[in-house]
């Protein structure tokens, strides 16, 4: 072979590889839908979107009971099913999980793409960037429909960060028969009269208990407290009073004792648990009365011996003593799937969605229209609902009111152990809690 047929052999093969490698470029890159493209084509998975091949991987963050959590997974894969290449990831936590365990994954910037938080926790999640505003997909009829006090918990800056989903108001059901064992009526409607059920009622030595609360729970504490003093007007601090709201907490939490010990409170509010369900003992008369949600009543309590009340309001005092405790569905700032969220979020909460979770797991619609729909207007207490959220108080409007219920949370959980007393618990709580050191 000569030099030049050599070099001309050699100059054919260089061209051939060329025109194959051309080849596969050009089909790769006119292929549709790749890994690399992925649905929605909005962002790539180098931004966050974890894929599957031909599809894309939705991480959805709730906390929910059973019964709700099976609804809601029907819905996920209602949801999938028409809509090809979605995989929805569902992760259910334990409710007292939750709030850590989704704000640390937002700041390492693991946050799922959807998850359910508690309407205050929405404000200091949109302040710290973790949540993507969602105003842009409501219209003004559509947030209309909504209860109010609901919606300006999710609005923050303007802007709005969450779609509510549902209400819980905080309630106190009683055992009728315990009652009239007693020779009592009707269910307490005073501070004075919750203190006069516990200081006759409350004797777990002999396993029987007065009003109860669970000890986990801030809100059920800041229900009692709002009704035995002052507390949580909204004004600079959370109690008025120190010295006798101070009195007439610990006379409630402690009847028995005249002086503060820490010894009596664990033993009158137990900690639930298996071996010791509040719900049966309440059932049986053992437990006379519970402050708790109507989620919870309409669910739990099917002894007809049972009554529905409203929290006792503080006497000589007009204040609010309904707490109400909602939920909102809200997108996590690093999702390339917004527009897709916002679609299946819309689908989830129709009032004809939301008749759903109530008939599945007792949760109050957070669309106004869904209380004309059936079940839930046919209702026996469906006047009773509309006053409690009518007549219904929201926590102060703040991106600190998370971390100050969060930190309310653990100074029960010292009070129960013994490890700080009704005082130390107030003043922690008005340092938290203290309108004029907050930000705006």
């Amino acid at each position: 072979m000569t030099k030049k047929k050599g070099l001309l052999i050699i100059l054919c093969i260089f061209g051939l590889s060329a025109l194959v490698f051309s080849q596969c470029i050009g089909t790769r890159s006119n292929g549709g839908d790749s890994t690399a493209t992925g649905l929605p084509n909005s962002r790539s998975a180098a931004n966050g979107s974890d894929s599957t091949e031909g599809g894309q991987i939705i991480k959805v963050a709730v906390a929910m009971e059973s019964r709700e959590y099976d609804l809601f997974s029907r819905m996920a894969k209602r949801f999938s099913d028409m809509h090809e290449g979605i995989d929805i990831q569902i992760e259910n936590v334990a409710r007292p999980e939750a709030y850590e365990k989704w704000k640390k994954a937002a700041q390492l910037g693991e946050a799922p793409d959807l998850m359910l938080l508690d309407n205050d926790w929405v404000q200091e999640f949109a302040a710290l960037g973790f949540l993507q505003p969602v105003g842009e997909f409501f219209s003004t009829d559509q947030q209309n429909a909504r209860i109010a006090k609901l919606m300006n918990q999710v609005k923050w800056n303007g802007y709005i960060w969450g779609v509510p989903k549902d209400v819980d108001p905080y309630i106190l059901v009683w055992n009728k028969k315990t009652a009239s064992d007693n020779k009592l009526s009707r269910a307490p409607e005073t501070g004075d009269e919750l203190l006069a059920w516990n200081k006759q009622l409350m004797k777990p030595e002999d396993g029987r208990y007065g009003v109860y609360l669970d000890p986990q729970d801030p809100y059920a504490f800041i229900a009692a407290a709002s009704s035995l003093t002052s507390g949580w007007l909204g004004k600079e601090e959370v109690w008025t009073n120190d010295a006798e709201a101070q009195k007439r907490l610990e006379s409630f939490l402690a009847p028995q004792e005249e002086t503060w010990t820490g010894k009596a409170f664990p033993k009158n509010y137990p900690l639930p648990s298996a071996a010791w369900s509040p719900w049966e003992l309440l059932a049986k008369g053992q437990i006379a009365a519970m402050i708790t949600t109507v989620s919870e009543y309409k669910h739990r309590a099917a002894d007809t011996n049972l009554g529905m009340a409203s929290i006792p309001v503080l006497i000589g005092n007009d204040q609010k003593t309904v707490w109400l405790k909602g939920r909102s569905f809200a997108v996590s700032s690093r999702s390339p799937h917004t527009k897709l969220l916002m679609d299946w979020i819309k689908e989830l909460t129709t009032p004809e969605s939301e008749i759903e979770f109530w008939s599945e797991a007792q949760m109050l619609p957070a669309q106004i229209p869904a209380y004309s729909l059936a079940p839930l207007k046919g209702d026996e207490q469906i006047k009773s609902f509309d006053w409690l959220i009518s007549q219904g108080r929201v926590l102060p409007l703040a991106s600190e009111t998370s971390r100050s219920l969060s930190a309310l949370q653990k100074e029960l959980a010292k009070l129960w152990k013994a490890e700080n007393t009704v005082k130390t618990l107030m003043e922690h709580a008005d340092k938290s809690w203290r309108l004029e050191d907050r930000k705006p």
